[in-house]
């Protein structure tokens, strides 16, 4: 199906005084106006973004989230990139790409796009390993603590899983226009034992340039996507563009996503009899705290179990979080070096 896009890109003049003559100049920029008369297509609710880059570098992205927007960009020779769904939640659905380009030196002008399944076929969306015909497959997202041992996209996380228990998946925006990420519903995680979950999530993979199909993805140490993200991971150039603690690979029916995501440390063997094993050393960082084996410990303390309690030593070096000995079965944590 095509659906048609149409920017307005009207350019202004700029009247300057100096030493008392009057000169006319013309602006260095263009007002961009976007009238979306395709976006609005229920067709397309799944969102819709549009991409911008000059000859000099300079980009944009926004999230078309109304009818009509506008914002200003240099005058220039422009190419122009749109990426829409047509699910009924974000980043759901078929996915429908169009590009076209336009100088802009002074002119009115109006550009429009043809979105299309078909145009989902050219290389700077992403290559062909990670689609079925012209469509992107749906993502496949994978938690580990360690993630030099993937090897393709059966790999999983031979037992090394994250704390992860949601996610959160946006492609960004940039520019003078403001607008909000386009954000998918939070995904929970499946919770099985090789830590991947499958979702109905197309993302296209590509990223030929930077701040082109900028994908975030944020892991959370609760469902639902509560509270702070225990990590980020933002792929400037889309996901074929990688990210230092993540590996894409491509399945028969996913693109699957690597995440060295933070840890769960489990200290087992603690009772309360005093002795030294009352106090375990774990590494820094931020743990999740489960009622799986006494000893499971969180440095930042947004403990999900409430039979455990944490105690902070203010005068204590803060190196590593430790067991302080208990006389019950609620454990306090100590942070300090005893």
């Amino acid at each position: 199906m095509v659906r048609r896009l149409f920017l307005f890109i009207v350019l202004g003049t700029l009247l300057v005084s100096c030493g008392g003559k009057k000169s006319k100049k013309l602006d260095t920029s263009a007002t961009f106006q976007i009238l979306v008369g395709a976006v609005s297509d229920p067709n397309l609710s799944g969102g819709v973004m549009v991409y911008g880059r000059a000859a000099d570098g300079q980009n944009f992205a926004i999230n078309v989230t109304s009818d009509s927007l506008s914002f200003p960009i240099p005058n220039g020779s422009w190419d122009f990139y749109a990426v829409g769904w047509d699910g009924a939640t974000p980043l759901t659905g078929n996915i429908r790409c169009g590009d076209t380009s336009a100088n802009l030196d002074g002119g009115d002008a109006v550009v429009s796009f043809t979105l299309s399944d078909a145009n989902c076929a050219n290389g700077n969306y992403g290559a062909t390993t990670y689609k079925t015909g012209n469509q992107f497959r749906p993502l496949r997202l994978v938690h580990c603590t360690d993630i030099t041992g993937v090897v393709n996209g059966t790999s999983d996380c031979n037992g090394l899983i994250s704390s992860t228990m949601s996610y959160q998946i946006s492609y960004e925006t940039f520019g003078e226009v403001g607008s909000p990420p386009l954000e998918a519903d939070c995904v929970d995680d499946a919770g099985n034992v090789g830590g991947n979950t499958n979702t109905t999530l197309n993302l296209p993979t590509g990223g030929f340039f930077a701040n082109f199909l900028t994908v975030r993805i944020a892991t959370f140490r609760q469902t639902g996507c509560a509270g702070s993200p225990s990590k980020e991971f933002f792929f400037d150039s889309g996901l074929e563009g990688g990210h230092p603690d993540s590996v894409l690979h491509p399945d028969a029916g996913h693109s699957v996503v690597f995440l060295d995501a933070p840890a769960t440390i489990v200290v087992p063997g603690i009772s309360n009899n005093p002795s030294s094993n009352h106090v375990r050393e774990v590494t820094n960082g931020t743990y999740k705290l489960k009622s799986v084996g006494v000893g499971l410990v969180m440095k930042k303390q947004d403990i999900t179990n409430a039979n455990y309690k944490v105690k902070s030593n203010r005068k204590a070096v803060v190196t590593k979080p430790k067991f302080s000995e208990a006389t019950s079965t609620n454990y306090k944590l100590h942070v300090g070096t005893k």
